[in-house]
């Protein structure tokens, strides 16, 4: 599936906007909504796309995923998991 960026960009402003609004609800000050909101638009949003790459040792012989990828499928998900990117 490809990463959609316009997709994600809205979402992100609507969900921005949900929070303004949040905001003014409990009385926070237009100016600290709009400082918010730049630093929201300063920060570098950076989203990574990522593949996994696997390698299936001749030694295993057999037709079936062997352990040895499984494990191998294992560890790189878990490790693309933890640093937050999509696989």
């Amino acid at each position: 599936m490809a990463y959609n960026h316009g997709r994600e960009d809205r979402k992100w402003r609507i969900w921005k906007e949900a929070e303004e609004k949040v905001l003014r609800e409990h009385g926070v000050d237009e100016a600290v909504i709009e400082q918010i909101r730049m630093a929201g638009i300063k920060e570098e949003k950076k989203i990574y796309l990522v593949g996994i790459y696997c390698r299936l040792s001749k030694d295993d012989g057999t037709e079936n995923e062997s352990a040895s990828i499984a494990t191998q499928k294992s560890i790189l998900t878990d490790y693309v998991k933890k640093q937050g990117w999509h696989l």
